[in-house]
């Protein structure tokens, strides 16, 4: 089980995005930032900083996600009211999920 959300983004990114070509990952929450690639800096002769991306990440299949964030299978939205009371919907829905595995034992763990 993986939770993505909004604030997953760069190394957070390219770990869901390497994870979700395994057959017993679940991805669960919200889609991420799109910010996946690194950065370089470089100071313009005005003093300007100007940040610019250096690389490109794709999928197992070729599709880009920079800009449009990684979808979760499935999607499990946060409300204002959820964040106000403190509550993890993704978080709460994961354990319900793992506990409902009966306690078997996952595929590919010690």
């Amino acid at each position: 089980m993986l939770l993505i959300d909004r604030d997953t983004f760069s190394a957070g990114e390219t770990f869901a995005l390497a994870m979700r070509v395994l057959p017993n990952v679940t991805i669960a929450g919200e889609a991420t930032v799109g910010a996946f690639s690194d950065a370089n800096d470089a100071v313009l002769s005005n003093e300007w900083k100007l940040t610019y991306s250096i690389g490109v990440w794709r999928d197992a299949r070729g599709n880009l996600w920079e800009g449009k964030g990684l979808p979760p299978d499935i999607e499990l939205q946060s409300t204002s009211e959820n964040i106000a009371g403190e509550r993890d919907v993704a978080l709460e829905w994961a354990i319900q999920y793992l506990d409902g595995m009966g306690g078997q034992k996952l595929q590919g763990s010690m």
